[in-house]
């Protein structure tokens, strides 16, 4: 029955069966495109759960950025304090 299908949809479209084979296995694997609106009931996130999911990202995000921006801090003044350290002039004790 399939092969009588996609055989008439080879004859009215001139594609080979191999390529629409193809492109069907394509479907199914989520490898292929179909643009808006292709989307079943069943795959598609309701536009809440969508909007819950980026506020969560957001939220990680937020978190991530300010720990990197205190570790840049931290850093920076350490760097700063290592600096003046290696700067000084170095005195030797003098025994007597």
């Amino acid at each position: 029955m399939e092969e009588r299908l996609a055989s008439a949809r080879q004859r009215k479209n001139k594609y080979s069966i191999d390529t629409l084979y193809g492109w069907n296995k394509r479907v199914k694997d989520a490898r292929l495109d179909l643009g808006p609106g292709t989307q079943t009931p069943d795959t598609a996130m309701s536009l809440t759960e969508e909007v819950q999911e980026f506020r969560q990202q957001n939220k990680e995000q937020a978190k991530e950025i300010t720990r990197l921006k205190e570790e840049n801090e931290f850093l920076a003044e350490a760097s700063t304090y290592l600096y003046g350290i290696c700067r000084r002039p170095y005195r030797r004790m003098r025994l007597s």
